[in-house]
């Protein structure tokens, strides 16, 4: 049986175990994972094969749950958090997901503004420098989702980011999560005068703030995905939105990364699942 490499310390059947016994926020799955199996085949439908080892028919479990099971015992056990809300309507289908998404005012700030910086920097000479720039704005872009997520997103002090980020947790798992063009465009005004600022508006600058704001924009888009009910068939996607689960259903002090899962291996925030308590509500 080929086994799906997760990009973390723990394997994907454990993470999945977990997550077939953890009580999730409303509609935490879509209605049938069917087309996704460990053995990398999409079919229409998933049964329980009888001769299953226990770790792989609680998988198949949790790739076969019900929605509809998930929210009633998630109401049940936060009524008093949740009674009268009825669940979001959020995307199911790729299609779907992208629409929702392309008409997003900040998703067409961004692509505006990648498409007129990217001319601008066109007209400048290309040098074998302009790769490294984009790989070292990258790599930092990694590191930088893992430091805000864990350090002012779930900092022990009081300020107004946190209490976003944890109105963000007490929603319900699967709504339509994109952050506002007001502030995505302070933040891309500020990469702008760091990069373009610091360098003399240097064409390298440029170089810098368009992969800064690129990064944004696949930050943007993988984090509204991993909110949607649709689950991505590519194996980079399904691994982010997993690791995401994870982080809302499990322990929001672990698995804290992103774009890259990888880097929560590299500083220990990727435990086994079994290992980890659960966090209290939200």
């Amino acid at each position: 049986m080929m086994r799906i490499r997760f990009a973390c310390q723990t394997p994907w059947s454990s993470q999945a175990e977990v997550l077939s016994r953890t009580t999730l926020h409303p509609a935490c799955f879509p209605k049938r994972l069917g087309f996704f199996s460990l053995r990398g085949l999409r079919s229409p439908s998933l049964s329980l094969p009888s001769a299953h080892s226990e770790t792989q028919a609680s998988l198949d479990h949790f790739l076969n749950m019900d929605v509809a099971s998930v929210a009633t015992s998630y109401r049940k056990q936060f009524a008093q958090h949740w009674e009268g809300v009825e669940e979001p309507r959020v995307p199911t289908t790729l299609s779907q997901t992208l629409f929702v998404f392309l008409s997003h005012p900040t998703a067409v700030l961004v692509i505006s503004a990648l498409a007129c910086l990217g001319w601008f920097r066109s007209s400048f000479d290309f040098t074998a420098i302009d790769p490294l720039v984009v790989v070292s704005v990258a790599c930092w872009w990694l590191l930088q989702e893992w430091i805000v997520h864990k350090f002012l997103l779930h900092s022990p002090f009081d300020w107004q980011g946190r209490a976003i980020h944890e109105s963000h947790h007490q929603k319900p798992y699967f709504h339509v999560t994109v952050d506002s063009p007001a502030l995505v465009g302070s933040m891309m005004v500020l990469s702008s005068f760091l990069f373009m600022g610091l360098s003399k508006a240097h064409p390298l600058g440029i170089t810098a703030t368009w992969t800064y704001w690129c990064m944004g924009l696949l930050y943007e888009f993988s984090h509204y995905v991993a909110h949607t009910r649709y689950m991505p068939k590519w194996e980079r996607m399904r691994r982010v939105k997993i690791n995401h689960m994870m982080h809302h259903s499990r322990n929001k002090d672990y698995w804290l990364s992103f774009l890259a899962p990888e880097v929560d291996s590299i500083f220990g925030t990727s435990p086994d699942p079994k290992t980890v308590p659960k966090s209290k509500f939200p």
